[in-house]
């Protein structure tokens, strides 16, 4: 009321008159838009000196509007506090450090990132995915195609307290008989040992969520041996015959089927066994032991003998026998080491199947 009082001045008592931005001459509006409109011109001054009880009563109207804005404010603000507590509390039972996985011994509860897994068939397996193993059993590690992963695993051998000692979080093992005891010591999965190499890693992939590099892996896996295949294919001819043997020119020899070390001929390169050979080995046992005088009788076009290379050789043109194989007359039978063949994890199979066809490779250019 003093200030309506006051006498008129030719300078304008408008606030937001030097409040502009220097780019744009239009002023900068308030967000009470229907109050506040006069604002948007431009002409001359503007006179408070109408006396009116409806400018009393719009003030007063306004004043109990912002006074309830801001009591409904505050309750909002508190509303919203709470219900921002939820979803914290929801992530936090969410965030599990275990899960359940299904096994042939039923659900196991295991840890969500184990730290120290330790297993006793499958090293080669955890290091495809890009896991070691802080212990297993030295025999499966002595794989030379395994031998750049040797550091900082522990070989605890049969002794359960060696496991112990380790502080496993995880046991992963192919030995049924062994489970039990195992389980007593830290969560433990059985993955029977007798799948083929993509069952088991698949396996792995599941207990580990480890698919995405298990996909990863074979894939590359997948294409090199098709590049390999191909490589031994135009060597070998596909209406010709390999066949594999173990022992040498000894007493006794063995002959393999698809599995163990024929296991990278057949299903790894593809190659074609002689008929009898499929008539007579069965699946499940996929080996048989021969004497040299049933050797024609399997013997294919090509001949692997699998042997102690650091300490067999033989001259099989001079054995009995032997000498008579239409293999090694065309200078067709070759010698691998069947301690490298014996290996059947992911990475000791690719290293073989890569081993045999340099060496095919090797003889067709030498021929």
């Amino acid at each position: 009321m003093q200030f309506k009082q006051q006498p008129d001045k030719h300078k304008s008592y408008r606030p937001m008159y030097r409040l502009s931005l220097s780019n744009d001459k239009k002023w900068i509006r308030h967000y009470i838009d229907n109050d506040n409109y006069y604002q948007y011109k431009a002409k001359g001054d503007l006179s408070m000196n109408k006396k009116t009880k409806s400018s009393m009563m719009a003030t007063l109207l306004l004043c109990f509007t912002l006074l309830l804005s801001a009591c409904s404010g505050t309750a909002i603000t508190a509303s919203n506090n709470v219900e921002t507590k939820a979803p914290a509390n929801e992530s936090t039972e969410v965030q599990s450090t275990t899960k359940i996985v299904s096994t042939v011994k039923g659900d196991v509860e295991i840890p969500v990132d184990p730290e120290r897994i330790v297993t006793d068939y499958y090293p080669g397996f955890l290091l495809t995915m890009g896991i070691k193993p802080v212990g297993t059993q030295e025999l499966y590690m002595k794989s030379p195609y395994l031998k750049e992963h040797n550091e900082g695993i522990t070989y605890f051998e049969e002794s359960l307290e060696a496991v112990v000692d380790l502080k496993p979080d995880l046991i992963i093992t192919g030995d049924d008989k062994k489970y039990e005891e195992y389980a007593k010591i830290a969560p433990t999965v059985l993955i029977p040992f007798n799948l083929e190499m993509d069952a088991t890693l698949e396996e792995f992939s599941k207990i580990l969520d480890k698919e995405e590099e298990v996909k990863a892996w074979l894939n590359d896996y997948n294409q090199k041996v098709a590049k390999a295949r191909q490589t031994v294919q135009d060597i070998i001819g596909k209406d010709q015959t390999v066949t594999i043997f173990a022992g040498g020119a000894t007493k006794n020899i063995t002959l393999y089927g698809n599995g163990y070390t024929g296991r990278s001929f057949y299903d790894g390169l593809g190659l074609t066994p002689p008929a009898k050979e499929v008539e007579e080995i069965d699946p499940e046992k996929p080996w048989l032991e021969l004497s040299p005088e049933l050797l024609p009788d399997y013997a294919g076009d090509y001949i692997f003998v699998a042997v102690d290379k650091a300490t067999e050789t033989y001259d099989y043109k001079n054995e009995p026998v032997w000498k008579t194989l239409d293999a090694v007359q065309n200078d067709q039978i070759f010698e691998i080491d069947g301690w490298s063949f014996w290996f059947s994890d992911p990475i000791s199979i690719l290293g073989q199947i890569e081993e045999v066809t340099e060496m095919l490779v090797q003889h067709a250019k030498e021929e």
